[in-house]
């Protein structure tokens, strides 16, 4: 009996813990729009993908960007700033300098189900050297994640608070 409640409530599920099961898949995005998502990176990581996604992404000529970020300390730096590192923030002013640009930028938590083909490519990356890579073409292996995001399936993940 000592077990199964130390189990059940290590696992969330016991009386001292909340949980339900949400179901995520992946968003389509509206015409016009294009995503940016640096799911997978590191915390200081995370702000230099912002950037350099960002500067991309307006090199490339879209105007209209949902940036999705896996970490909700980045998102909360994105949105007040408050960092205590002088790193971080210089890091997170060059993104507000970029965000603040003639575009519109919405910036939104996403969990890792809710991009596999990202959090796939995260993964990828380390066999890759280092630099920015942009593909023409999906890598073997992806296939069947973009299938899955193209037929709308979704993903539980099990949500404690």
């Amino acid at each position: 009996m000592e077990i199964d409640l130390a189990f059940s409530s290590r696992l969330g599920t016991g009386p001292a813990s909340s949980s339900r099961v949400q179901l995520i898949k992946w968003e389509v995005l509206s015409l016009g729009w294009c995503k940016l998502n640096t799911n997978g990176a590191s915390s200081h990581g995370s702000n230099k993908a912002v950037i350099k996604g960002l500067e991309l992404v307006w090199k490339e000529g879209y105007h209209r960007v949902i940036l999705e970020v896996d970490s909700l300390k980045v998102l909360k730096l994105l949105g007040d700033g408050d960092s205590g590192t002088r790193f971080s923030r210089n890091l997170i002013f060059r993104c507000k300098e970029i965000l603040a640009r003639c575009w519109e930028v919405s910036t939104v938590h996403i969990l890792r189900e809710g991009n596999e083909v990202t959090n796939w490519l995260a993964k990828y990356s380390g066999s890759l050297p280092l630099g920015t890579h942009v593909f023409d073409y999906s890598p073997s292996g992806l296939d069947t994640l973009l299938y899955a995001d193209q037929a709308r399936a979704v993903s539980p993940r099990m949500i404690v608070y």
